[in-house]
């Protein structure tokens, strides 16, 4: 369970950080 939740966080994080370079990249 401790690995999944860590996947799952590990996953926000690069949607995150994709989502951060796709609004920089309009800009």
């Amino acid at each position: 369970l401790v690995l999944y939740r860590l996947a799952e966080q590990r996953v926000e994080v690069v949607r995150v950080v994709h989502g951060a370079r796709d609004v920089s990249a309009l800009f």
